[in-house]
């Protein structure tokens, strides 16, 4: 099962291999939910940190955000769209 980032569709799979494709009506989606990549990395001070990237659903940009910045609705630095970061 999938959602379409830029329609209200959705395509889902059944077992013999069919896909299905349903298109939502009178509906508004929200922003999309998130989940931002950790990693830690090495500051010139040898402290250790962690740095959060977020891969946009609806151009593929990847963009580093600040942790104050999760479970908060944020834009696309590459689109503008907007998404909701899972906490």
């Amino acid at each position: 099962m999938a959602w379409s980032p830029v329609a209200p569709l959705l395509a889902v799979g059944s077992r013999n291999g069919e896909l299905h494709l349903y298109r939502l009506e009178n509906c508004e989606l929200a922003a999309l939910l998130v989940t931002a990549r950790s990693r830690r990395r090495w500051r010139w001070s040898l402290r250790r940190e962690s740095v959060y990237s977020l891969v946009c659903p609806h151009c593929g940009a990847v963009s580093e955000i600040p942790p104050a910045a999760l479970g908060k609705q944020t834009a696309c630095g590459a689109c503008g769209r907007q998404v909701l970061l899972n906490p």
